[in-house]
């Protein structure tokens, strides 16, 4: 029987596990909660903050100790931002090993280096899956791969459902807290074509919103102070969590009854779908505005796509909110379809993180073909391509031979400039321009 190896969704606010049962069969493991999502958020407790505890409890103790939670540090990842805690420093790759580690023991896996593969959003740059990948390697994993979450997605959809070969496809991934908007085609390969993203648009952004107009609401009905409510960030806290759960109610809801006590005051009234919809509008507009650029950059790029013929898949977690479905067909006149949204990510890394198992044995057979010595970005999104894709039979469930990711740059990378007689940094000169595909060797003027 194959080595173990899981797929790992990384997320902004919610992170889950998936890997293969004793049949070979695909399952997202629960956590000690008894829920397939852990909240990714640590909270510093003890003596000096040294003993870090992550989910629900640390989620739960935001309201009370907000100074020693951290939440949302994806939104940091590849950046060189510290937060104290404990007296020390750490790195967003420090605080992300602690969100692993606490996955991987409620899992129960029992490597001592468990493989892996781990996403991260499609609009990181190479110091955002570096990032990624140090965290999988502090928390004492393997790290086969580091791919994008809607590449993950549409690989999770494609191998499960099979019914999207031959099409154009656009992933519209709102999470938590990042969105990412991806065209691909999909047929013998996955390719994407354009995407694009907001790092700091997600549902959290939609709980903000909500909150806020909860301590509005509280302070005209009990007459106490909002500029004082607004700065204090434990109450805040604990009307994100408030507004988050309310939120989740209304997917089902039309109306939900919302009841506050504080200050030793109390109040409640109803909220409405109607209402949540016009306070968290212009982030889905935003949303919807960014997608219209991915599809405009695809157009431009691939004369071949016609977004009226697309189909529209939604994941992440924020797709569940019923506006987000209405948005997307009144903008483009294409009914979505919903996979899994909180758990399409983390299976479809674990579908790439098999396939690469037995492109190894592949390699043992048949060599190491050239395109596998490739390094960063570039590697990291890419299956063996040519006579080796139909050497597996049975490469794990829903799999009949390899496919192939082909990826795209989400950044354009170039050179700045330099003028040394002046000592002055001038223009930028772009060498690869964004959504170049990859693997790509720009022509250099001698």
């Amino acid at each position: 029987m194959s080595e173990n190896v899981y797929g790992i969704d990384l997320g902004t606010t919610y992170s889950c596990l998936a890997g293969f049962n004793e049949d070979g069969k695909i399952v997202v493991f629960e956590n000690d909660q008894m829920e397939t999502t852990t909240p990714s958020v640590v909270w510093f407790n003890g003596l000096r903050g040294r003993t870090a505890t992550v989910g629900a409890a640390a989620k739960e103790q935001a309201a009370v100790s907000p100074e020693a939670v951290v939440s949302c540090i994806k939104r940091k990842m590849g950046t060189s931002e510290e937060t104290m805690q404990g007296g020390q420093k750490l790195l967003p790759e420090m605080v992300s090993a602690l969100i692993l580690k606490k996955l991987v023991k409620d899992a129960k896996i029992k490597e001592k280096k468990p493989k892996v593969v781990i996403t991260c959003p499609a609009y990181f740059g190479d110091s955002g899956r570096q990032a990624t990948k140090i965290a999988g390697e502090l928390a004492g994993l393997e790290v086969l791969s580091i791919i994008n979450e809607p590449s993950a997605a549409a690989f999770s959809y494609g191998m499960e459902q099979n019914d999207l070969k031959g099409k154009d496809v656009l992933v519209f991934d709102l999470g938590g807290g990042t969105f990412d908007a991806t065209v691909l085609r999909i047929g013998e390969d996955i390719r994407v074509i354009a995407t694009g993203g907001d790092g700091y648009l997600g549902g959290r952004d939609w709980d903000e919103a909500i909150a806020h107009l909860f301590i509005e609401r509280f302070c005209d009905a009990t007459g106490y102070d909002r500029g004082k409510a607004e700065n204090d960030a434990g109450f805040l806290a604990e009307m994100v969590v408030l507004a988050e759960k309310r939120k989740r109610q209304l997917t089902r809801a039309q109306k939900v009854k919302v009841a506050i006590e504080k200050y030793g005051r109390t109040c409640s009234f109803e909220f409405t779908r109607d209402e949540f919809d016009a306070q968290t509008a212009g982030s889905l507009e935003s949303a919807i505005s960014a997608t219209k650029t991915v599809l405009e950059e695809a157009r431009m790029k691939d004369r071949s796509f016609r977004p009226e013929d697309m189909e529209i898949l939604m994941v992440g977690g924020s797709t569940l909110m019923p506006q987000v479905a209405v948005a997307l067909e009144r903008a483009f006149g294409i009914v979505p379809k919903s996979y899994k949204p909180h758990e399409a990510v983390a299976r479809g890394a674990a579908l790439y993180a098999r396939q690469a198992q037995e492109i190894e044995k592949v390699k043992a057979r048949h060599g190491n073909p050239d395109d596998l010595f490739l390094g960063g970005e570039v590697r990291d999104n890419l299956f063996l391509g040519g006579d080796v894709r139909g050497d597996a039979r049975g490469a794990g469930e829903g799999q009949g031979k390899f496919k192939r990711i082909r990826n795209v740059t989400s950044k354009s990378y170039g050179v700045r400039y330099y003028d040394s007689q002046t000592d002055r940094q001038g223009y930028v000169v772009n060498v690869i321009p964004k959504n170049t595909e990859i693997p790509f060797k720009p022509e250099m003027g001698g």
